[in-house]
């Protein structure tokens, strides 16, 4: 790799991954591994899982571990830690794209591709988030990496290490990095006829080594809790998900509209990109053959599970970073009239790009207030939101944002050129790194569970029981315990349980409101503590209340 390119792709990746990554607060997932971590941070047992109380085998250890190795650096754990290790995987997997690309498609295809995956929304979100999902992709891409840009080695060496990154990268979240590789491996073997990569004995001692190392950690486990709950987890999760779900149904189809909103804003090009490969399907290179042959091997593996997310195509991206940078290269010789469509594409992005500069300018702020009021309850919420709008960071953005437009604006009037889309798909890049690294920590301020955990340690006793209904709640209760240092507390799922143990002990309840709480039986606290808590998986947003159980009313005699 040119050091010029290792050295763009690294100051992007470190700018889009690593900027502000510990500002925003925890979303809902995210807080299964924060508490899982901070248990292991507390009491030293790293092969036990536990969210408040209860035992979480959700996912295998490693994701776990290299987050408690970020924490123990720095001495705490924090959201920066925690995203840490998702953000590294992040950055090898650029380089690796980069690295992938080139062997196939030469230098400037591979520069492109890996600033077309850094600017891709599915890839930069989960690479700032602290789950398993960016651990799995790496996981999945070196093993193929390694594959198809070394199967013709006489060597047996990159074989060994293919299969033993199977196995680690399987410690993340089951053995999908055993088991996606090897569909697709198999697939191209079938399809492409090409046997010679299997080399008699070397294929047996390298899957014996991995699968031995694969159910070592488990081993461990046993050793260390005498329970096999963690590979109950793998048949659990990894077997019975596949045939017989019971969460995350979704049609077959889905992957049809789930992938587009992943690979976003490049999934608008991809009208011209599918146009241009059908024309072009008779002179189609072995390489990029392959590469749709991949995409296709990763598409039907998870679409044929019966359970089905948009997260688990993240593996997809890569590769499709690839197919998009392939057409970028042949745009130069497209035909005038898709050029003309694709300038008014380039127009239209750079008009919409100094849309907010120009409101920040010429907006008064009351008029921004009042747009606020129709969407937030409220004289605070509203002014706290239109003063995040309008300050310097977030004008910052606006500004650069405008550079952009005007680059882009140009290219509309421009020739082709290679330099003219570097300086496009660089547009793009830059694009998201201001807003995850500047928009979205400035609005972070504004929501999330560990700004509302602060209005709650104003307001309750410290060492006061707080009890926390639902009991899935898990980000809540890593803020609770670890920001605030409130470790009493319970956690309940049954509403009436709640009432009856807060009657016998004291305390306080901190509830989801999905419904309102019936006022016989509760009574608010503070009405105006609750907050909107929009970081979260799912679309439902609710408020959270502060209670406590109001005594039950004896009949009179």
């Amino acid at each position: 790799m040119p050091l010029r390119h290792f050295t763009l792709l690294t100051t992007l990746s470190a700018a889009a991954l690593f900027w502000n990554l510990g500002a925003p607060s925890l979303h809902h997932a995210e807080g299964d591994w924060a508490t899982i971590v901070f248990n292991m941070f507390d009491h030293g047992r790293i092969f036990i899982l536990q969210i408040g109380h209860f035992d979480y085998y959700d996912k295998p250890f490693l994701s776990y571990w290299l987050m408690l190795i970020c924490a123990k650096v720095a001495g705490e754990v924090s959201e920066a830690a925690l995203r840490f290790p998702s953000a590294l995987a992040g950055l090898a997997s650029v380089l690796m794209t980069y690295a992938f690309a080139r062997r196939f498609f030469g230098p400037r295809v591979a520069l492109n591709a890996g600033l077309v995956l850094l600017s891709t929304s599915g890839f930069i979100i989960w690479g700032r988030i602290a789950q398993s999902e960016m651990l799995n992709l790496l996981g999945i891409l070196a093993p193929l990496w390694l594959f198809f840009c070394w199967r013709d080695s006489s060597r047996p060496a990159w074989l060994y290490t293919m299969t033993l990154i199977m196995a680690v990268g399987s410690w993340t979240k089951g053995p999908l990095c055993f088991v996606v590789p090897g569909f697709v491996i198999v697939l191209y073997s079938l399809l492409f006829r090409d046997w010679k990569w299997l080399k008699g004995l070397h294929v047996v001692a390298a899957g014996t080594l991995s699968v031995i190392l694969y159910f070592s950690i488990f081993l461990l486990a046993w050793l260390d809790t005498g329970r096999w709950d963690a590979l109950f987890l793998v048949y659990r999760e990894n077997v019975l998900r596949l045939f017989s779900p019971w969460d995350h149904v979704r049609p077959f189809y889905y992957y049809f509209y789930a992938v587009p909103a992943i690979l976003a804003p490049w999934s608008v090009l991809l009208p011209w990109v599918v146009i241009h490969l059908v024309k072009t399907r008779k002179s189609l290179s072995p390489e990029l053959k392959i590469l749709l042959l991949i995409m296709a091997g990763i598409w039907v593996f998870f679409a044929l599970s019966g359970s089905r997310r948009s997260y688990y195509l993240i593996p997809l991206l890569p590769f499709a970073a690839m197919w998009v940078a392939v057409w970028l290269e042949a745009l130069t010789g497209l035909p005038e009239r898709s050029k003309k469509s694709i300038r008014t594409l380039w127009f239209v992005a750079g008009i919409l790009a100094l849309v907010p500069l120009t409101a920040r300018i010429g907006l008064p702020r009351s008029f921004m207030i009042q747009v606020a009021a129709r969407y937030l309850s409220g004289p605070a919420a509203e002014e706290r939101v239109v003063s995040a709008l309008t300050s310097f960071p977030v004008t910052l953005a606006y500004i650069a944002l405008a550079v952009v437009g005007v680059s882009w604006l140009y290219l509309s009037w421009t020739r082709f050129s290679d330099a003219g889309i570097r300086i496009f798909v660089s547009g793009v890049c830059a694009v998201l790194i201001l807003y995850f690294g500047l928009v979205s920590p400035k609005f972070a301020e504004l929501r999330g569970y560990r700004e509302f955990v602060k209005e709650v340690a104003a307001v309750v006793t410290r060492g006061e029981e707080m009890t926390l209904y639902p009991q899935q709640e898990a980000a809540m209760v890593f803020y609770l315990q670890v920001h605030q240092g409130m470790r009493s507390y319970r956690l309940f799922d049954d509403l009436a349980a709640a009432r009856d143990h807060l009657l016998q002990t004291g305390g306080v309840l901190l509830a989801e409101e999905r419904e309102p709480l019936p006022q016989e039986s509760w009574e608010k606290i503070v009405d105006e503590h609750k907050l909107r808590v929009t970081a979260r998986t799912d679309s439902e947003q609710y408020a959270w209340g502060l209670y406590r159980p109001r005594a039950p009313v004896k009949p009179p005699s």
